[in-house]
């Protein structure tokens, strides 16, 4: 996994958002193995896009009814911020645009080995990144849960958790 400090290996959204890159599954290959990969390439890209002095990484990300949301975002110096708000970090909407995209790629990879291959896809993916330790806990849902409601949308739960990392970070620092 690169770190934020800009070691060589990064990964570079730019590229990636056009062309993509990682496992490409077939019958012998394992699910569980692309699933880590997109994880990897997701958390690198954020990794990428926020640059230095990011302690920790927030990845929400949903597949639900094959529709694909990625939106990350960062605790610096204690403080939970979207990807906008970064202030080390070019937070232009075309290179907002381009981390989303290469999210999305990430997902979709996902989803199609998924179909392809008869696996049951996360429909919701929660995702934190410890810097420091390179440690990554993962906590998956695979019911529905925006689109079986007439009012909650996808970006109604990402910032929900937002919110709620937000509250845990002011405890904590």
């Amino acid at each position: 996994m690169p770190a934020a400090d800009g070691v060589e290996g990064r990964a570079n959204i730019e590229a990636f958002a056009v062309i993509g890159r990682g496992v490409i599954l077939n019958e012998n290959s394992d699910f569980e193995g692309l699933l880590a990969d997109v994880q990897s390439e997701m958390i690198a890209a954020s990794l990428e896009y926020a640059g230095n002095g990011v302690s920790d990484v927030y990845i929400y990300a949903s597949t639900e009814n094959g529709s694909m949301f990625f939106d990350p975002f960062f605790v610096v110096d204690g403080e939970v911020v979207g990807r906008g708000k970064l202030l080390n970090a070019d937070t232009s909407i075309p290179r907002q645009r381009l981390l989303m995209k290469y999210g999305s790629i990430q997902l979709l990879r996902l989803w199609e080995a998924g179909t392809k291959y008869g696996r049951t896809v996360p429909s919701q993916l929660k995702l934190h990144y410890v810097v420091a330790s390179g440690s990554l806990d993962a906590k998956y849902e695979y019911d529905a849960q925006h689109s079986n409601h007439r009012t909650l949308t996808v970006h109604d739960i990402s910032g929900r958790w937002q919110d709620e990392i937000r509250g845990e970070a002011a405890g904590r620092y």
